[in-house]
């Protein structure tokens, strides 16, 4: 053990930008990363209270319990007596491509121009948008598809193939927008481009304030981790890829009563905005370049469980939970060569493992499957084995897939009366 930190010790003590270098020399190296790494678990909670003080004004007493390791794990336990999860998970955002005659757009009086394209209202006023071919013999149709067809989407279908149809003929029709026999039977058998579609899912959280702790345990939890990693007011919206060409995870919190009301007409209006925003939605998009290189370029090419199985596969690569269990102790059972460079990490050398992307990668995995902790992360490891809890507990209770078809017909109902967002039991 001693050749070890006869090493580290020396190229620890050789980094100048490491103001700790001027410490007596007879400190134990480990007792050295403590204090580092304990000092810097102070500012990132210091820093963390700013930034959500800044987005939760009027709610700082929740803003100080979030940016708290210890109270973020108390928020995470799940309430005793709590209730059984709602549990939903649908296709909804979609863009396809058909290869329909028609005038020009402008000629339909029912349309209207947007930004990017001619606007439809449903009948929920939920909008879709069309744009046209210069030749105009191809029509493509992008909106959310659940949303226009019941006024919402937080239940829904998970089948792609049925989605698509039911929704390009209802904008098809609100657009005043004839078509012939033919070309129902391909709008039925799915026999067209599918240019992108999202799938989402969602986790109750239970409560408010349970749904803001998991936002902000995901936003540090990856950070850093995943690449295209963005996010809107700190941990309000996160979104990775969110300019890929491939595929985007959308992670939000709804909110049903301040964005977008229900209309009072819709079917599952009684779901209240309490209740709604105890919810996390989970929504990945997949783009034309994703959908082709898997064979899933045509609607018809869909059966009704791919896309969760899409969603499933990629929540865990992006995620990467639940499974990882963080074992600082772990460290003993490296190598003498990583064990430095991985204290050296901790002490805020960012240097410690500038190697090429192959070596990196190997080395990122021989430390995470031994002590939990992820290189890529820059926050602290007790910050990480504090996102990882809590994410975990979370997730466990609250994310599960449902698909609502048994009450698909009712919700596209808007004169229906009787209450359809049932909790599980």
């Amino acid at each position: 053990m001693t050749s070890w930190l006869n090493y580290f010790e020396k190229v620890f003590m050789s980094t100048e930008q490491n103001a700790i270098a001027a410490k007596p020399a007879h400190r134990h190296i480990d007792d050295v990363v403590k204090q580092v790494q304990t000092e810097r678990y102070v500012e990132e909670q210091r820093a963390r209270a700013a930034s959500l003080n800044a987005v939760q004004h009027n709610s700082p007493g929740l803003a100080a319990k979030l940016a708290s390791g210890a109270e973020l794990l108390k928020m995470a336990a799940v309430p005793v007596g709590a209730r059984g999860p709602f549990l939903s998970s649908l296709a909804n955002q979609v863009t396809v491509r058909l290869p329909i005659k028609h005038e020009a757009l402008e000629s339909y009086r029912k349309l209207q121009r947007g930004k990017t394209g001619h606007v439809v209202k449903g009948r929920f006023s939920t909008k879709a948008t069309l744009l046209s071919s210069p030749q105009r013999d191809t029509l493509t149709i992008k909106g959310p598809a659940a949303l226009f067809l019941t006024g919402q989407d937080l239940q829904g279908i998970e089948d792609v193939r049925a989605l698509c149809a039911e929704f390009v003929q209802d904008v098809l029709e609100c657009a005043g927008i004839d078509i012939d026999r033919r070309t129902k039977k391909m709008i039925s058998t799915g026999d067209y481009d599918l240019v992108s579609v999202g799938f989402a899912a969602h986790c109750d959280c239970l409560n408010r304030e349970r749904a803001k702790a998991l936002m902000v345990a995901l936003r540090d939890h990856m950070v850093g981790i995943v690449g295209e990693f963005g996010t809107r007011k700190f941990c309000e919206i996160l979104f990775l890829g969110q300019r890929s060409k491939h595929r985007t995870l959308k992670i939000q919190q709804v909110e049903l009563g301040g964005v977008r009301p229900m209309p009072p007409d819709q079917h599952a209006r009684e779901f209240s905005p309490k209740q709604a925003d105890a919810l996390v939605r989970f929504e990945l998009t997949m783009h034309r370049a994703a959908l082709e290189s898997k064979g899933l370029g045509r609607v018809a090419d869909w059966s009704s469980d791919v896309g969760r199985t899409l969603f499933e596969r990629h929540i865990r690569k992006f995620v990467g939970l639940p499974g990882i269990v963080i074992q600082p102790q772990g460290l003993e059972t490296l190598s003498e060569f990583m064990q430095p460079r991985l204290k050296l990490w901790l002490l805020g050398d960012n240097t410690a493992f500038d190697d090429s992307k192959d070596t990196y990668r190997r080395h990122r995995k021989t430390i995470l499957d031994a002590t939990g902790i992820d290189i890529r992360q820059p926050v602290t490891a007790q910050r990480q084995v504090e996102t990882v809890a809590a994410v975990n507990s979370i997730l466990h209770y609250g994310f599960g897939y449902r698909d609502h078809s048994n009450i698909w017909e009712q919700l596209k109902q808007p004169s229906a009366r009787k209450r359809v967002l049932k909790r599980a039991g």
